[in-house]
């Protein structure tokens, strides 16, 4: 299976990003290729949505694990049909930063043939695990809330296992 690693908006997710797709492949037998945005190499640059989702369809994903903006990116791609990943795992949506056009895009997901695993702090600044699970429908998809309010997420041991339980579950890749 292969695995695309969407990482949050700043460069300092790059440490972040990198652990947990080393995590996840260690322990798993997917292949994983870690977005990095053209602002990280070219600071001077603004992110471009369009710039960067387009991009995204020559990985061909099987699964993509994004968080923050790389989840508002992933839906995104998703919605044009860019890529049709089987699993989704999204960490820390951004929920307070999205509008009804993106919400509908999160809710979309679980009709399009992918399960998707949402991953979200109880208290995070950026959208609450409990408002984050009232947001989005529940069908074909699954809700795991975990202890913090930072939004840096930063157990990426405790984060690889959960997905890569549930992965495993849906006998998406071995564990």
């Amino acid at each position: 299976m292969s695995i695309l690693f969407l990482p949050g908006q700043k460069p300092e997710n790059r440490e972040w990003i990198n652990q947990f797709a080393e995590l996840v492949s260690k322990c798993s037998d997917s292949s994983t290729v870690v977005h990095e945005y053209r602002s990280w190499v070219f600071p001077e640059l603004d992110i471009d949505p369009e710039y960067e989702i387009d991009l995204f369809a020559k990985y061909n994903p099987d699964c993509v694990i994004a968080k923050s903006l790389g989840t508002l990116l992933c839906a995104l791609a998703i919605e044009r049909g860019l890529i049709a990943p089987k699993a989704i795992v999204l960490v820390g949506i951004p929920l307070s930063g999205i509008g009804e056009t993106e919400l509908k895009w999160f809710s979309n997901l679980g009709t399009v043939g992918s399960k998707v695993l949402v991953i979200q702090q109880t208290s995070d600044r950026v959208g609450r695990f409990d408002k984050v699970h009232d947001s989005l429908p529940t069908q074909n998809y699954t809700f795991k809330e975990v202890q913090g309010s930072d939004h840096k997420y930063s157990n990426v041991v405790e984060l690889s296992e959960i997905c890569l339980g549930w992965l495993s579950k849906y006998q998406l890749t071995s564990a």
